[in-house]
């Protein structure tokens, strides 16, 4: 009994995965352009480059009319560019609006959790039953779950008007890292933004 418990302790810990959720709220511009947007690139700020390509990539994979650029494959990010050479370089790639993540805040809930406890006989006697007992818990402790806050702006081309703004709660579970936080606001994002109708979903 006691190696099928630790089996299926064993197999609970192997099948979790990462997953998360995200909470975003929008505002839009009552000025902004109306699914006209064909081109946006996405900007994400941050010094770590594995994020940066995880989230501006994530976006460039979403099929739809409306196509996003990683922001990365634009502008080096080793290198600095004047406003001009920026503004070039969007024109030159037919990017009509910017769309610019940022990061705000990290943090983590954490919870007790109560493991799994099995006793069983160590030492039977035919007369008397069980003369000891053994006890042994499995799992427990404290439980992590990672948290993040996000702030998005879709700007024009010119990156002096802004079109639409969001805020961003993403969290996940005991077993999600900031990875998952970022692929689940960069899917709520577009929904968000086909949704206010900045940009075209098509039929992807």
């Amino acid at each position: 009994m006691r190696s099928a418990s630790r089996l299926l302790w064993a197999v609970s810990l192997l099948a979790a995965s990462g997953c998360a959720s995200t909470r975003m709220t929008s505002l839009i511009n009552p000025d902004s352009p109306t699914g006209d947007l064909t081109r946006v690139a996405v900007i994400y700020l941050t010094s770590d480059l594995e994020y940066r390509e995880l989230v501006e990539g994530r976006f460039a994979n979403h099929a739809g009319d409306t196509e996003f650029v990683a922001g990365h494959l634009l502008l080096f990010p080793g290198r600095a560019y004047s406003e001009p050479e920026v503004q070039e370089i969007f024109l030159d790639n037919g990017i009509d609006a910017v769309l610019v993540v940022e990061l705000l805040s990290t943090g983590a809930s954490t919870s007790r959790s109560p493991g799994v406890s099995e006793t069983s006989c160590t030492i039977w006697s035919s007369s008397k039953g069980c003369q000891q007992t053994e006890t042994v818990s499995y799992g427990g402790g404290t439980i992590s779950k990672p948290q993040a806050g996000f702030r998005l702006l879709l700007v024009d081309r010119g990156m002096t008007t802004i079109h639409w703004t969001a805020t961003a709660n993403s969290g996940g579970n005991a077993y999600a890292g900031m990875s998952d936080l970022l692929n689940s606001l960069v899917d709520k994002a577009v929904g968000k933004l086909e949704e206010d109708g900045l940009i075209r979903g098509g039929a992807g």
